[in-house]
């Protein structure tokens, strides 16, 4: 009988292991997200997931490369001055469904980018008449008068995103459902917890692998005993600091460690009647211990935050000067603001390591008197009551800020919802004047001379709460080769992702 049972669970762990290999297809790489984006869309996609999809599905002309440089995606050169813009595109460009790009498709592209209620028309208003003519070998070269010179124009073009005109105009709002690009990938499937991209048959660069399958888990131990198991082969920044700890202490995992771009915040709604109050901003932030909390619930893996942008950037200010924890100072600044007791909400996604998070600030907040409450919600809702302005405090994050221009999206008076990013609705005319000469600022020195005075400007009044940035923490399985890192924190590289043949 002990015979007979051991066999059983020797057939039984054979059977296991055999299906857990039939999981994987050939040429299949699983990837984790802790979230499904918002939209495949491009011309919507704001938030980081969505947008990193995006680009492996869709093509820009120009984008940024790993070290945050300016590099061709559908434009193989490109020349620059301060009346002309001229990009040469590659040939034979093709959507993934074999039908060639044309004219109207670029046209098209630019007049859905710039047009009136798009997120993003702020940042290409510099772009006057286009004229695109085709060469031999089926490329284009396209001529963009600019209206006026920009210091951001490539790293503000490489948000627009090649589209075909037909399939937009067919499907309209719909088209969210039907992507179609010309990117290395194609939609192959798209649910609540999984997304499929497969190779696009008709991309001319190399692509290494024939399917993408990003799995999308949404609770942080899942998405670790996943990993454990072998059923993941990449977490790109995914997990929690506890898990990421575990992990990278286990030998049978690569692990690829590099300065992150995402900056976690408090965003404040100053249409409040109290949060407008500059001296209530600074009291809670004065509550806030950043150290502690990177200290004891980030494992470390993580640095107090000052600016959107990351100590990395050139542009970056290191001597901002923000409120340091301090009660005393913090009450101090209350003492004749408040004279009983109120309520506060801060509103997060229901993410558990949100929530977690949001209880740490509530609990350090609610020293100050305050009745703190923590209002928690699928992403979406959350998302939408956040570009609605339904909220007193939200924990966010901004991720992949790399050009100083940032400050004008997330703070200029005429970036308000709903088509702006501007979500704490924060007014302030001086500003608004210094973000909009600050694109027409050529030169580095100079730029960087005038975005401090901008950031300088928000660290003085706190239209937002800075808090910490991540530590980048990428988990992959010895199998995978080809992977890299990137200060981006985009998903571009994964076209060189393959599995090693045993």
């Amino acid at each position: 009988m002990k015979f007979l049972t051991v066999c059983f669970l020797f057939l039984s762990l054979c059977f296991t292991a055999c299906s857990s290999k039939k999981e994987v297809q050939e040429g299949e790489i699983r990837i984790a997200l802790e979230s499904s984006p918002k939209t495949l869309d491009p011309r919507r996609a704001t938030d980081a997931n969505g947008q990193r999809l995006v680009g492996l599905i869709f093509q820009s002309f120009v984008k940024l490369g790993p070290e945050m440089e300016i590099v061709g995606d559908a434009a193989e050169s490109w020349k620059i001055s301060k009346e002309l813009l001229e990009l040469k595109l590659l040939p034979m460009i093709k959507f993934s469904n074999g039908i060639e790009l044309t004219k109207e498709d670029i046209l098209f592209s630019f007049q859905e980018y710039k047009k009136e209620g798009s997120i993003f028309a702020s940042s290409f208003k510099t772009i006057g008449k286009i004229d695109i003519t085709e060469t031999n070998d089926k490329g284009f070269v396209l001529k963009i008068a600019l209206n006026n010179p920009t210091a951001t124009l490539l790293t503000d073009l490489s948000l627009l995103k090649i589209l075909p005109k037909s399939e937009v105009e067919k499907y309209g709002e719909d088209f969210s459902k039907h992507v179609l690009g010309t990117g290395a990938y194609a939609l192959s499937k798209e649910s609540s917890n999984e997304i499929i991209l497969k190779r696009n048959p008709h991309y001319t660069k190399e692509v290494k692998n024939q399917q993408l399958s990003f799995k999308v888990i949404k609770d942080d131990n899942t998405r670790y005993l996943k990993i454990l198991k072998g059923n993941i082969d990449v977490a790109p920044n995914v997990l929690s600091p506890q898990s990421s700890i575990k992990l990278l202490k286990n030998e049978k995992f690569n692990h690829y460690r590099a300065p992150g771009l995402a900056m976690n915040y408090l965003l404040i709604n100053l249409k409040d009647p109290m949060l407008s109050k500059k001296d209530i901003r600074s009291a809670i932030a004065h509550a806030i211990d950043k150290k502690s909390i990177i200290q004891y619930k980030l494992e470390g893996l993580a640095s107090p935050a000052s600016s959107i942008l990351t100590p990395s950037n050139p542009f970056f200010d290191a001597k901002l000067n923000l409120p340091n924890f301090s009660l005393e100072a913090a009450k101090a600044k209350l003492k004749s603001l408040l004279a009983d007791k109120k309520t506060l909400s801060i509103k997060t996604s229901n993410n558990p390591n949100a929530v977690e998070n949001a209880k740490i600030l509530a609990n350090q907040i609610s020293q100050l008197d305050f009745d703190v409450k923590i209002e928690s919600y699928e992403w979406g809702t959350f998302f939408e009551d956040v570009k609605n302005g339904n909220y007193q405090l939200a924990t966010m994050r901004w991720v992949g800020a790399t050009d100083p221009d940032i400050y004008r999206v997330a703070f200029h008076s005429n970036e308000l919802p709903p088509a702006g990013r501007n979500r704490g609705h924060y007014q302030n005319k001086d500003l608004d004047k210094l973000l909009d000469s600050g694109v027409a600022i050529l030169s580095i020195d100079e730029r960087i001379k005038h975005y401090q005075k901008v950031q300088e400007i928000i660290a003085e009044d706190l239209p937002i709460i800075p808090l910490w940035y991540n530590e980048q923490i990428n988990i992959v399985s010895k199998d995978i080769e080809g992977f890299k890192t990137s200060k981006t924190g985009d998903f571009s590289y994964f076209v060189n992702l393959s599995r090693k043949k045993n």
